[in-house]
């Protein structure tokens, strides 16, 4: 459920941006503040390249997280899964040994 919430919202996004690149082609200038020299911090770009290029690569950086995420837990999932075997042939084993103290019947 949540990945799909998380398809959902991400499909939004990319709806939003494109009405917004869409309204918004015109180029704009962009200084970065605080420059000592304006012209090696200055340049035009279209307004929608500023608005994509954060947002792609937000989905790289959460995809790559996403994607570390995963195998941190695939690998623990198999170290558990291993231990489950071990501990499940043990209790077998301690399940199969005779009783010292059997009552005859």
């Amino acid at each position: 459920m949540l990945k799909w919430l998380a398809i959902l919202s991400g499909l939004f996004l990319v709806v939003l941006a494109t009405l917004f690149a869409i309204a918004n082609q015109g180029e704009i200038d962009v200084q970065m503040p605080g420059s000592v020299i304006r012209e090696a911090f200055s340049f035009r770009a279209p307004l929608a390249a500023l608005v994509y290029v954060p947002l792609l690569s937000g989905f790289a950086i959460g995809g790559i997280l996403g994607w570390r995420r995963s195998v941190r837990y695939r690998r623990l999932a198999e170290q558990l899964s291993r231990q489950n075997r071990v501990l499940e042939q043990e209790l077998t084993n301690l399940r199969n040994l005779p009783l010292d103290d059997d009552l005859p019947i």
